[in-house]
């Protein structure tokens, strides 16, 4: 019966860890909610991923006999790259969330380039509108926002970059 708690616990620690990571790591402002279903998703697909790697490498496959000494940086390298594969899959999950509600303050950080120069813009904003969009079966949301620049040196860089694209896309 311990062993079962300790599976559990683990799988618990799991989930709030990618829910941790789900909260922290996006520029936009996450709601709890949110980020826990993408933490238990993710925590669940590497559950099964793992205990299916686990089985393919003990009974199917021939790593040892391919790669020999090497076999064990081979099944380290495919099980990262399984676990990042699922974290962006977790992300996924989460990534058709609103930014927030309108009337909230959010801060978009970007790095833009104009010309040879580049500069590392934090742009804050006000969310004006959020509109749900429903195109051929996948929901997607639009913002509107409303920048609230007050450095002259930002507002020039982005007037530049924007200047820029537009140049870049006419010549195409």
């Amino acid at each position: 019966a311990s062993a079962q708690v300790l599976y559990g616990l683990g799988i618990l620690g799991m989930v709030l860890m990618l829910t941790a990571f789900y909260l922290v790591m996006p520029v936009g402002r996450i709601a709890l909610r949110h980020a826990l279903v993408g933490g238990l998703t993710a925590a669940l697909l590497w559950e099964l991923t793992r205990h299916l790697l686990v089985w393919y490498f003990s009974t199917l496959s021939l790593v040892n006999v391919v790669y020999g000494s090497l076999a064990s940086a081979v099944v380290v390298l495919l099980s990262f790259e399984a676990a990042a594969l699922i974290l962006l899959f977790g992300a996924q999950v989460i990534a058709d969330q609103p930014l927030g509600d309108v009337g909230e303050r959010l801060q978009l950080n970007c790095l833009i380039k104009v010309g040879t120069s580049e500069k590392l813009l934090a742009i804050p904003a006000l969310l004006r509108n959020v509109h749900l969009e429903d195109e051929s079966g996948s929901e997607s949301y639009s913002h509107g926002l409303e920048f609230e620049l007050t450095d002259q040196q930002d507002i020039f860089a982005l007037h530049g970059f924007v200047y820029e694209q537009i140049v870049k896309l006419q010549s195409d």
